[in-house]
């Protein structure tokens, strides 16, 4: 019976393991597919998609959505045109009770009159309502604590990869 009852145990404990993976791998495939179609919104210039993908917090810090879509209409790159932003090396989601985190690595090439730049930074994906809607933080050259003391959700297990110096590229 012992054994019986120690086989139940591990199966149960198997299949637990199985589906928090298969969970969080489905957690990763919606976040990255998220992310993916904010950079296309930016380097399309579909603003009010790209809003969407916007952290509240970092909305109202600008005034408002109106607020923001005004200032991406005037250019907030200048004389600068984004031409890809690549995801890499997700992290795994920090889950707790309907908030949802993680971390992934933003490559974006952004040419300029003089040529072309390429910098890395860490791009910040929250969740609020168990995974189907993302909001994304850029953290640029904010550490975690700076980062939290705008954004005070952010879980301290989050890892902030400083940001790249800009890597000039030849053609």
């Amino acid at each position: 019976m012992k054994r019986v009852y120690l086989s139940l145990v591990f199966l149960t404990l198997t299949f637990t393991l199985f589906a928090q993976n298969t969970s969080n791998d489905t957690l990763r495939d919606k976040v990255e597919k998220e992310a993916k179609s904010m950079t296309i919104a930016i380097i399309t210039k579909d603003y009010e998609s790209y809003i969407k993908y916007m952290h509240p917090i970092l909305i109202n810090a600008f005034g408002g959505s109106d607020k923001v879509l005004e200032k991406l209409k005037q250019g907030i790159l200048n004389s600068a045109t984004i031409e890809k932003i690549e995801i890499t090396n997700m992290s795994n989601p920090i889950i707790r009770n309907e908030n949802i985190q993680c971390t992934m690595n933003q490559i974006a090439t952004t040419e300029y009159p003089n040529g072309k730049f390429r910098v890395s930074s860490t791009l910040i994906g929250v969740s609020n309502n168990n995974g189907k809607t993302w909001t994304f933080i850029d953290a640029g050259e904010n550490s975690l604590s700076e980062l939290q003391s705008h954004f005070p959700e952010l879980n301290d297990n989050l890892k902030i990869i400083p940001m790249s110096e800009p890597e000039f590229i030849k053609d």
